[in-house]
């Protein structure tokens, strides 16, 4: 509560704080059930947070966990995904200037055991490793 006095206030917060705060209410206010559409319509509405939050962090893989649309339109991205058939090894982007490499992936809810989902992702890098998508 303090914190959210202190920015309606307008008095001096850790900036990296002030902008992350946009997001956390936005999880307090929707809550675990929340659709593609309210996330969409919020993304939408916040696109500026949100892409001042990247350039924060300035990540080489952004996974996207049953947003990548919402992603790829919030952030310009037109271009196809690449999919090169292989049945283990979801969507992606060729590195984008902010978001790096944007890998779909399953929501971390998803109703898959621990063990397939570790499994699935070390796939994915292992993949985009091999073919220099990812270079971490």
């Amino acid at each position: 509560m303090r914190r959210a006095r202190l920015i309606q206030t307008g008095r001096s917060l850790d900036s990296k704080v002030a902008h992350l705060e946009g997001a956390a209410d936005f999880c307090n206010n929707i809550g675990p059930k929340a659709s593609m559409p309210e996330i969409g319509s919020w993304a939408t509405k916040n696109v500026e947070l949100l892409k001042r939050q990247v350039e924060l962090y300035r990540p080489h893989l952004t996974i996207a966990c049953g947003t990548f649309d919402i992603v790829r339109e919030v952030f310009g991205i037109t271009t196809t995904p690449i999919c090169d058939g292989d049945p283990n090894m979801d969507k992606y982007h060729l590195p984008h200037e902010a978001l790096g490499v944007l890998l779909n992936f399953y929501h971390p809810q998803t109703r898959r055991s621990a063990s397939i989902m570790f499994n699935w992702m070390e796939r994915n890098i292992q993949y985009l490793r091999l073919a220099k998508v990812l270079t971490i």
